[in-house]
């Protein structure tokens, strides 16, 4: 099962045509399912080999060129919404504030539940436009929404994939509250560090615009943060899973290194998670 989250820049210009980005999508990513962030499905339909699920309304409905969102596709596996979960006791809805931003889905192979995903943007403003200067508070939002999810019959096989517009230091707290593991860092010791790295910088204290390099770093370069040779090598895309998923794990890569042309195609490139 290949799990990927890839951000489609479709919030802000220059813009690819989204042909090109869904054709990009199959055939460099190669996901069975994908969380794509700032998404739009194009205007003639899906492409034939992948099915679904978003929101149309967009992002903010209210604004010009607001109609993007979080689209949960996949190319083989049926994805089922979900809308409920069922506790040990009873059942209950899944209730979702933003849905153009936080989409749930069952993960369906042969008929069988591998397990459940989540899409998520987590935007550095509010549906009223205020700005919070990272996602941090909509992730926090987002996984006090997801708590009945945790806490249902499907809840120790759940992945939650997207843009969190946060650096990894900034999320490591919210996330153990809810026992999810982030697979980058889960994976850091198999990868070469990354030079640079704003998180590790940042938390060494050290300016991002020196050459920089830690030992234990093993973060993916998912961001390009403007054209400037000092621009920030951020990772801003995740992947986390539940504890019992770690088993089934085989490997996670992506960023500019394993996507040498994302930066052609957008200003993100994608995180893949492969599991048994």
């Amino acid at each position: 099962m290949r799990i990927s989250t890839w951000n489609m820049k479709q919030a802000v210009a220059p813009k690819k045509p989204l042909g090109e980005l869904w054709d990009w999508a199959e055939n460099k990513i190669q996901p069975d399912v994908i969380s794509l962030t700032e998404a739009k499905i194009p205007k003639n339909g899906l492409p034939p080999s992948w099915s679904a699920l978003w929101d149309p309304t967009g992002i903010y409905p209210n604004k010009k060129n607001g109609n993007w969102g979080t689209i949960l596709a996949s190319r083989s596996p049926r994805l089922e919404p979900v809308s409920e979960i069922t506790t040990k006791w009873r059942k209950k809805r899944l209730k979702i504030k933003w849905p153009a931003t936080l989409q749930v889905a069952d993960i369906y192979l042969e008929n069988k539940h591998w397990g459940t995903i989540v899409g998520l943007y987590a935007a550095n403003r509010s549906q009223n436009g205020t700005e919070f200067g990272n996602g941090g508070e909509n992730l926090k939002l987002a996984l006090e929404q997801l708590e009945p999810l945790f806490d249902s019959i499907h809840g120790n096989r759940v992945v939650l994939a997207g843009d969190f517009n946060c650096w990894p230091a900034w999320i490591s707290n919210l996330i153990k509250d809810y026992k999810l593991v982030d697979l980058i860092e889960e994976t850091a010791s198999e990868r070469q560090p990354l030079p640079r790295c704003a998180n590790c910088a940042d938390t060494e204290g050290i300016s991002n615009n020196e050459n920089f390099l830690s030992s234990t770093c093993g973060h993916l370069w998912t961001h390009k943060n403007g054209t400037s040779d000092n621009a920030k090598v951020q990772q801003i895309d995740f992947i986390l899973s539940t504890q019992d998923l770690l088993n089934d794990l085989n490997r996670v890569y992506g960023g500019v290194r394993d996507f040498p042309d994302a930066w052609d195609v957008s200003d993100h490139s994608p995180v893949v998670a492969e599991f048994k």
